[in-house]
């Protein structure tokens, strides 16, 4: 019965986190939502953790992205699960989403926390982070390779992406990391040969 009723209950957020992410920018749209789902749903078949909390907390897990939302406390998130959880599921439940973001520099408090992190911070490396950063950069009209001191996409590769391999923390998510990690070297040094005339 229970897992009847959870399955519907993460059925009835995917359409709520769906309908959330209708009009936003392509590089963080639902598609990004489901991705995480998916690479959650591979980590878990590897790890001891709550399966329901961490899909549900992947599928809300940028409910109330700043670059996306002017919410506050977690707003969007809160108005679906106060509908299907008491307050310590709800307040564990926020917490993993709280800890998943790069800018806010949380290390994982619980093994749900790092799944969550590490399914999210897998989308953002490999082909499909090359695809993301560059539709991102180009939605807020950021160069593609500009003067050593300027914002620019190379430059995000060198500092954020590039380092996300060795901030992995479950043991599924540090491969695949290695391997998407590699392959955007190989297309960066490509890039910047490309831009250089070499």
């Amino acid at each position: 019965m229970y897992n009847i009723m959870m399955d519907r209950i993460i059925a009835e957020c995917r359409d709520y986190s769906e309908k959330l992410f209708e009009s936003v920018d392509k590089a963080h749209d639902f598609l990004h939502t489901l991705r995480v789902f998916e690479n959650a749903k591979k980590i878990i078949k590897h790890v001891e953790c709550d399966n329901d909390i961490v899909l549900i907390a992947t599928l809300l897990h940028d409910a109330d992205e700043k670059k996306i939302f002017s919410t506050e406390n977690n707003e969007n998130a809160r108005v679906f699960l106060d509908k299907h959880f008491q307050n310590d599921i709800v307040e564990r439940i926020v917490q993993i989403i709280n800890e998943v973001s790069f800018s806010n520099k949380l290390s994982p408090t619980t093994i749900e926390s790092a799944v969550v992190q590490d399914s999210d911070r897998l989308d953002a490396i490999g082909a499909i982070g090359i695809a993301r950063t560059f539709t991102y950069g180009g939605a807020i009209s950021r160069a593609i390779c500009g003067d050593k001191n300027d914002n620019d996409t190379v430059s995000h590769f060198c500092d954020k992406l590039f380092r996300l391999e060795g901030l992995m923390t479950t043991e599924p998510a540090k491969q695949i990391a290695k391997s998407r990690t590699r392959y955007m070297r190989a297309f960066i040094k490509r890039l910047k040969g490309e831009i250089h005339g070499e």
